[in-house]
C-alpha cells in the first residue's frame, strides 16, 4: 500500500519519523502517544490478512477484549517496526505480537492496555526529530486514544468500491457495513492508534495496536 498520509490518517510502513510527534501523558505510568504534525491523534492504517477476529463480542479466551489478529504483508512488518522504536526512542519494545500475527485491541475489562504476550520489536535507526512533549490534562470521558469492550468497532465493507483512501476516510461514516466477523484469510486495514507504556509487570515498554475501525476490502471465495 503507497498510501502515505491524509489529514490524521497515517500508514505508518511509509510515512516520514519527521511527520509525526510524540506526546506524553503523565502519571504514576507515563504512557507515550503518537500524534500527527499538527497535533492531533494519528489514526494509522495498516493492511493485513486477517488471521482472527473477535469484534462483535470479546474473545473467549485470554484477556477479555475485543480484538482482531493479522499478518502484515511483505517487508511491512519491518517498516512499521523500525517506524515505532524510532519515533519512540525505544531500542525494544514488548508487542502484541505472537506467530506472526499482531493483535490489535481494545481495553480490556480490567482498563489494562497490556499485552497477554511479548516479542520484541528492534529499530532501524535512533531518531533526533521526536522529542516528546509533556501535558497534564485531563482525559475525556469517552478515551479518544483506545476503545473498551462496550464501543462498537465499525467494519467499512469497500469490497465493490474501486478505492480511493482519502475519499474514502473523509466519508467513513457514508460507508458500507460489514455485520459479522471478518472472516478469517481477508484482506483488511485496520485503523489503530499506538501507545507505549511502560509494564510494570512485564517491566519493560511496551507498544499497544488500539483498535478503532476495519476496512475490508476482500474476502475469500468461500466466504462470499
Amino acid at each position: 500500500m503507497e498510501f502515505r498520509s491524509h489529514k490524521h490518517f497515517i500508514n505508518i510502513a511509509r510515512i516520514s519519523p519527521l511527520d509525526v510527534l510524540v506526546r506524553e501523558l503523565g502519571g504514576p505510568s507515563p504512557t507515550l502517544h503518537l500524534y500527527t504534525g499538527d497535533r492531533k491523534i494519528a489514526i494509522c492504517l495498516s493492511p493485513v490478512q486477517v488471521k482472527a477476529s473477535h469484534i462483535l463480542e470479546p474473545s473467549p479466551t485470554g484477556v477479555k477484549q475485543k480484538r482482531i489478529n493479522g499478518v502484515f504483508h511483505t517487508q511491512e512488518l519491518e517498516r512499521t517496526v523500525g517506524f515505532v522504536c524510532t519515533v519512540f526512542g525505544k531500542e525494544t519494545l514488548g508487542s502484541q505480537l505472537g506467530r506472526e500475527e499482531m493483535q490489535f485491541t481494545t481495553r480490556s475489562v480490567f482498563g489494562d492496555s497490556e499485552p497477554s504476550s511479548s516479542k520484541r520489536f528492534s529499530p532501524v535507526k535512533p531518531s533526533p526529530a521526536t522529542a516528546p512533549s509533556t501535558s497534564s490534562a485531563r482525559a475525556p470521558t469517552r478515551d479518544p486514544i483506545s476503545l473498551g469492550i462496550d464501543d462498537e468497532i465499525p467494519v467499512y465493507d469497500c469490497r465493490d468500491l474501486a478505492l480511493d483512501l482519502p475519499r474514502e476516510l473523509d466519508r467513513l461514516d457514508s460507508l458500507p457495513r460489514w455485520k459479522k466477523e471478518v472472516p478469517t484469510n481477508s484482506f483488511a486495514i485496520v485503523g489503530h492508534t499506538i501507545t507505549v507504556f511502560n509494564s510494570r509487570s512485564k517491566k519493560q515498554w511496551t507498544v499497544s495496536f488500539n483498535l478503532h475501525w476495519v476496512m475490508l476490502l476482500g474476502i475469500p471465495s468461500t466466504d462470499v
